[in-house]
């Protein structure tokens, strides 16, 4: 029998290291969703444990979505997000109209929190001690001082428009995971804001825990 059985359908499983950025970002969107879902916590591609996932991931996080449609089997957290919103987010409920202004600002936001640092990440489980020598805590602390000052000049609680968007979910790891780097958050109120302003949602505390942080 097919390693995805019929009581399958419409499942979706992550694949993620404990702490990812990118990882928790799927998790919180997953739960947002309500897409049923399972999170495994691995540290590398071998250590997962479905074979025909393992088979196919060459980068974590990844994800096994099988959908009516099909076996979906994605790889990278930007190509997953991507896949999730289109996929079941039909009702906007996060994502913006395509081609709006506020779709332009989401993108411009996510190509600047998807770049350099997700290349820096501290190994599972180890504490940098906020050095700013350190090319990561370098390189989270201009994420810091950027997001610190637009928050500043925004009329609204989140970083695009008046609600919640895949911008805000992005952004939202980089403060969740401030002691790895050894820094202190609240040296940046603003970012600190949008830190509790997320982790009063029910769906963050969920997917936080699932990937080991709260």
């Amino acid at each position: 029998m097919n390693v995805f059985d019929e009581e399958k359908r419409g499942f979706t499983a992550l694949y993620t290291p404990s702490r990812s950025e990118d990882g928790i970002t799927v998790a919180i969107l997953l739960e947002l969703l309500r897409q049923p879902h399972s999170v495994h916590i691995v540290d590398k591609v071998e250590a997962i444990n479905d074979v025909e996932a393992r088979n196919t991931a060459t980068l974590l996080p990844a994800i096994v979505d099988t959908a009516d449609s099909g076996v979906k089997k994605i790889i990278d957290g930007n190509l997953i997000t991507e896949y999730l919103l289109g996929r079941y987010d039909k009702d906007l409920k996060l994502s913006c109209p395509e081609g709006s202004n506020q779709a332009r600002e989401v993108d411009d936001w996510l190509s600047f929190l998807n770049g350099s640092a997700h290349h820096f990440q501290p190994p599972s489980g180890d504490n940098l001690s906020g050095e700013e020598t350190t090319p990561s805590v370098r390189e989270v602390l201009r994420i810091y001082l950027h997001l610190e000052q637009q928050l500043q000049k925004m009329l609204t609680q989140y970083l695009v428009g008046s609600r919640l968007t895949l911008a805000d979910l992005v952004a939202f790891p980089f403060a969740a995971t401030a002691d790895s780097y050894g820094l202190d958050l609240e040296r940046f109120p603003q970012v600190t804001a949008l830190y509790n302003r997320l982790m009063s949602e029910h769906f963050v505390r969920r997917a936080l825990a699932a990937v080991k942080i709260a």
